[in-house]
């Protein structure tokens, strides 16, 4: 029998447009300072746990915002990190880089459905929450099934993270999260199989006060 792997799944660091609420997508949006603070913060944290329990490898979406939180981590881990673009954030399409004011006021009929989490919506140009969601799963039992019995961080983005709470949980896409991402939070998850368990979610002790600032919009900024 196949031993579990643990999934250290993180979402990067801090963007200028997560703090705008602004819907970055696949867009490229280089972490704000608090971001690359965030990074190094996470990155003393991933040493010490690396210390404890050694990572066997990290992943990383090929966006920048992602590649450059990682980049922090492998530094002090002394670890290479693996691109792969089915890590990537939902593709916005034309809600991409709107806030959800200005998708409202512009768009409201796509506005709705995308509040509404409409699984098979697909904005113009984009990709709907079903796509993202096997698209995330797919990605991260591959990941999984390639270091059985090891731990892998991943740094990704909030949909692909919320994807594995979902897939975890056994919840519809359209229900409501009943929690909030945080950048550079740690989310654990064991996948075993085809079976994902929670094992720790939101975990950001590793992150001063100061820093711990940016959360989720209720549709995924990225």
């Amino acid at each position: 029998m196949t031993a579990a792997c643990t999934l250290w799944l993180v979402r990067h660091g801090e963007t200028d447009w997560n703090r705008a609420g602004r819907l970055q997508g696949q867009l490229e949006v280089p972490l704000n300072a608090n971001g690359r603070r965030q990074a190094q913060e996470l990155a003393a944290r991933l040493a010490r746990e690396h210390r404890v329990a050694p990572f066997a490898a990290v992943y990383t979406s090929d966006l920048g915002r992602a590649r450059e939180t990682a980049s922090a981590a492998c530094e002090v881990l002394g670890l290479r990190p693996a691109e792969r673009a089915d890590l990537r954030e939902r593709h916005f399409g034309v809600l991409s880089q709107l806030t959800l004011a200005e998708a409202a006021a512009r768009e409201p009929e796509l506005h709705a459905r995308l509040m509404a989490r409409d699984a098979d919506f697909v904005p113009a140009g984009g990709e709907s929450l079903a796509q993202l969601f096997r698209r995330s799963v797919a990605a991260l039992s591959q990941i999984a099934h390639a270091w059985p019995g090891g731990q892998v961080i991943v740094v990704t983005h909030g949909g692909v993270v919320d994807a594995a709470w979902r897939a975890a949980r056994g919840l519809a896409l359209e229900v409501k999260r009943d929690h909030e991402l945080f950048n550079a939070g740690i989310n654990r998850v064991r996948v075993d199989g085809e079976r994902f368990e929670l094992a720790g979610w939101n975990d950001v002790a590793h992150l001063q006060p100061s820093s711990a600032i940016s959360r989720a919009t209720a549709a995924e900024t990225g």
